[in-house]
């Protein structure tokens, strides 16, 4: 082989190198950014999948604490006495007290300026308080009390003062001050 066959060779493999080189970066590495590219983007894609399956995960560990929340209120609300109610609710405290063999004295009712009060929509619950006296034994009338939780509206005592008497021995006389929690809302916000 002479020098100018393989100059002509030499200058055939340098061209045949250039093309295979202009190819690999004019042709094949758009192909190669692309790839790179789209695993890119898959990796994106799956990342933000994992990331909706957990938001669904929390979404519906979220409707579940809505769903037990709400239960929970309409617990609440249904045990929040209606205002046009109150002062039968304190005759049935009086029926309920004749269970525990203990007898109502007296009940002193709120003043009319509480009677007279509204509920608005800042202030939807009050206390209604009444003075209540009762004759009874000690450990009954402990009892009455300490049952006032299983009323089916809020109750709350607070005050009690016990009074000895010598003429009803061995029954005594109990002061107590309740709250009968009322709102004349219930049914409609609450």
């Amino acid at each position: 082989m002479n020098i100018l066959q393989r100059k002509w060779l030499f200058g055939g493999l340098i061209v045949l190198l250039v093309i295979v080189i202009i190819f690999v970066l004019f042709l094949y590495q758009p192909k190669i950014a692309g790839r790179t590219k789209l695993k890119a983007e898959a990796k994106a894609l799956k990342s933000r999948i994992e990331e909706l399956r957990k938001l669904a995960k929390e979404t519906e560990i979220l409707k579940l604490k809505i769903a037990k929340l709400e239960e929970e209120n309409r617990e609440f609300v249904a045990r929040i006495a209606p205002r046009s109610e109150i002062l039968n609710l304190a005759k049935q405290l009086s029926e309920e007290a004749k269970k525990y063999n203990i007898r109502f004295i007296s009940i002193r009712p709120p003043g009319l300026d509480t009677l007279l009060t509204q509920e608005t929509k800042e202030t939807p619950l009050r206390p209604i308080p009444f003075e209540i006296t009762l004759q009874g034994r000690y450990l009954d009338i402990g009892k009455f009390i300490a049952d006032l939780r299983k009323f089916p509206y809020f109750i709350k005592v607070y005050e009690l003062e016990f009074i000895g008497k010598d003429e009803i021995k061995p029954l005594i006389e109990a002061r107590i001050l309740v709250n009968i929690f009322a709102s004349s809302l219930v049914g409609k916000i609450l």
